[in-house]
């Protein structure tokens, strides 16, 4: 979620869109489930971040049995790396995609997109059991504190990938939080 409140205090039209939903959403009261159905935009804000910066960046899979991938014979057993940072930033997948841009995410697109190129949970029989509930906590957490909050990075500063098994801005992400003016 730093990552993705980082883009909100780069991109303000961004950030208004999602301070809007929540506001016409929630009308200062605390959020119920039925209502995240009510944050179509927001969701688009988290799969956009999640696409950009993925936790995980990228997976390791061993075959049960030989296979052939695009001609390539793989290996009973050999380690195949699926490397999801970089599909995520393929530009033969996704336009612009080194742009911070919630439309990757518009209503239908799902349909349009090529299968498995869009891995912030994994996917298949192995998909991340949680991920309806990290969804889920990410729209409450995000709209919230949007509601209430200004975010704005300081002057000059920009953090750096520092990809491990996870990827995670090196030194921390600093923003300036101030409460919002009601």
């Amino acid at each position: 979620m730093g990552w993705i409140f980082y883009q909100l205090a780069r991109k303000k039209e961004i950030l208004q869109k999602v301070k809007n939903e929540a506001i016409t959403l929630f009308n200062n009261r605390l959020p119920g489930l039925e209502d995240l159905q009510g944050l179509p935009y927001t969701k688009q804000v988290i799969q956009e971040g999640m696409r950009s910066y993925p936790s995980v960046c990228a997976l390791v899979r061993k075959p049960y049995a030989d296979d052939h991938i695009n001609e390539i014979k793989i290996p009973a057993a050999s380690n195949v790396l699926i490397n999801i940072y970089g599909m995520h930033h393929h530009p033969g997948y996704w336009s612009v995609p080194d742009d911070f841009d919630p439309a990757h995410f518009n209503a239908g697109s799902d349909e349009q997109r090529v299968p498995f190129v869009y891995l912030p949970f994994g996917g298949g029989p192995r998909l991340c059991i949680g991920s309806n509930f990290a969804l889920m906590v990410m729209q409450v957490v995000i709209s919230r504190l949007s509601q209430s909050f200004d975010f704005n990075v300081p002057e000059g500063y920009e953090p750096k990938i520092e990809p491990n098994i996870t990827i995670r801005a090196k030194d921390g992400i600093r923003l300036l939080v101030n409460k919002t003016a009601q």
